[in-house]
């Protein structure tokens, strides 16, 4: 189906940039397109949910300079449909992709192609990270974010002292410069 010519640097390079740009596009999910390049000829192949999504990961590929063709395979359905099972086994996919501090978690469950996500994450950011994850993937049909956002637990390291309270640590401070002080004494 594709060239068995070995990839060139320049095919490497470009490989990479246009699957990043598919990843990063909100639009559209690398589960759901996939990429073959020979000498700056591209070929796109997969199915979406819409041409919407077909006609995104066409503009991602023409918007990436070095690209001199591109075979568009994709096929946009309205009658697509994805099995729960395998909706959620991408999900985890994707979300293992980000990076998760200790005590962070995200659960995945769907029924229906109605996607719910629960647990906890301390960062704002990972919550909406995660939709994203979800509403990229042709066949969803809604996502339930039942995330919550927690505050960390607190460690105390030997470089980082237990929190003080300020009138305290000023007290600190006058009793260290007192006794460093030396008496002036005049001539």
């Amino acid at each position: 189906m594709f060239s068995k010519l070995p990839i060139v640097p320049e095919d490497r390079v470009l490989l990479k940039r246009i699957q990043e740009r598919i990843r990063w596009d909100k639009r559209l999910s690398p589960a759901d397109v996939h990429v073959a390049i020979d000498h700056g000829y591209v070929t796109l192949w997969g199915s979406v949910d819409s041409e919407f999504r077909r006609k995104a990961a066409d503009e991602v590929v023409w918007s990436t300079d070095g690209i001199l063709s591109l075979d568009d395979r994709v096929v946009a359905s309205g009658e697509f449909f994805r099995s729960d099972t395998e909706i959620k086994a991408l999900i985890e996919e994707q979300l293992r992709l980000l990076t998760f501090l200790d005590g962070e978690r995200i659960t995945v469950a769907v029924v229906d192609g109605i996607v719910k996500l629960e647990g906890e994450v301390y960062r704002l950011r990972l919550k909406g990270f995660a939709s994203g994850a979800v509403f990229e993937l042709s066949g969803v049909k809604d996502c339930l974010n039942m995330i919550e956002l927690v505050v960390p637990p607190t460690r105390r390291t030997r470089f980082a002292p237990a929190i003080v309270p300020l009138e305290n640590l000023l007290r600190e401070v006058e009793v260290d410069v007192a006794a460093t002080m030396i008496p002036y004494a005049s001539h």
